[in-house]
């Protein structure tokens, strides 16, 4: 351990971070869920990104070698153009889950990081994202095929299931959002009750008294390219204004869902701005350049199960950023 840190070391001092130390850089990390796949079956495990263990190796890591900051220091650096302290980083969180409190919180308040909490408005404390209703649909309904627009999917095995599972979430996410939800409700049919696993307004409200930025994430958590731009525009400010409404503060930060490309645009840009937002947040992997960056544009740097904590820290280096920087172009 002490020899990989060593190479991590050598590898932040690297060439590339040498050649921009004037830069003003900003890791920010991205999860979903924290937790145990046996916890809440119904949801299954594609959203998970780390397990609870892991987890608070992770922010150990973070509280002993970097510098963790709050929403409100990247706010001001990038209103004023200071910079961030050396090994910036910033952790956030979308959608609001249950073991947001149960897990993810516990860990990063005993270690003073205050991390962002993205949130759908619609889906606080009730409903289900569409995503878990798709596993539904797939894992705990019975059924042996499911027709869609893509074909007849055979449902006979697990591995059939996972395959479904991954051609239909990325088959919904590139049409039209009412036209997705229109077939997941007519495919969902729970023959039982299932158990709210969101956070509540007055979680939230405790978890905010307690350093948590509880920040805009849209309504209802449709991806936004694929509605019309007034629409998205009403998403965005529905969310704001609820939050606002109910913590009592939004801060003028959000997290576009999906976050890839193919769900961000310069139109979509323009309305965050004519919004009052300043800064914004991608699924786009990478380390945030402040000073060069579009503050409405910034990546995010992903967190899913399987990463271990030597290629979990490897992603906390100059040398994997410009690494991702080259394969973008």
């Amino acid at each position: 351990m002490a020899e990989a840190a060593g190479i991590i070391s050598l590898l932040q001092w690297s060439f590339w971070d040498i050649r921009g130390k004037s830069e003003n850089w900003l890791y920010v990390l991205n999860y979903h869920r924290v937790d145990y796949p046996n916890h809440r079956p119904w949801l299954g495990g594609n959203v998970i990104s780390t397990s609870p263990d892991e987890f608070q190796k992770q922010m150990n890591l973070i509280a002993r070698r970097y510098h963790p900051v709050t929403a409100e220091e990247v706010i001001n650096s990038v209103r004023t153009g200071s910079k961030l302290p050396k090994e910036a980083i910033l952790i956030t969180v979308d959608d609001g889950y249950k073991d947001f409190k149960e897990y993810i919180h516990p860990i990063t308040h005993g270690l003073g990081i205050k991390p962002v909490l993205f949130v759908a408005t619609h889906f606080v404390g009730e409903n289900m994202f569409w995503w878990d209703k798709l596993h539904h649909i797939i894992f705990s309904e019975a059924r042996t095929e499911i027709a869609s627009d893509i074909g007849c999917l055979p449902l006979q095995s697990d591995e059939q299931k996972e395959i479904a599972l991954k051609s239909l979430s990325a088959h919904l996410k590139k049409i039209p959002f009412a036209q997705a939800l229109k077939w997941i409700e007519e495919h969902f049919n729970p023959q039982n009750p299932i158990p709210v696993y969101t956070l509540g307004w007055d979680e939230l409200r405790e978890l905010s008294r307690e350093g948590v930025t509880i920040a805009a994430h849209t309504h209802t958590h449709p991806i936004l390219t694929q509605i019309p731009i007034e629409k998205a525009r009403l998403e965005i400010k529905t969310s704001q204004q609820k939050i606002k409404q109910e913590i009592g503060q939004a801060l003028p930060i959000f997290a576009f869902p999906d976050g890839k490309p193919y769900a961000t645009s310069d139109d979509l840009v323009q309305v965050l701005r004519e919004e009052g937002f300043q800064i914004a947040f991608t699924t786009i992997e990478g380390r945030a350049n402040l000073g060069r960056d579009n503050p409405l544009l910034l990546p995010r740097l992903g967190v899913w199960e399987g990463l271990n904590l030597g290629r979990f820290h490897f992603h906390l280096t100059p040398t994997y950023d410009h690494k991702i920087r080259q394969r973008a172009y």
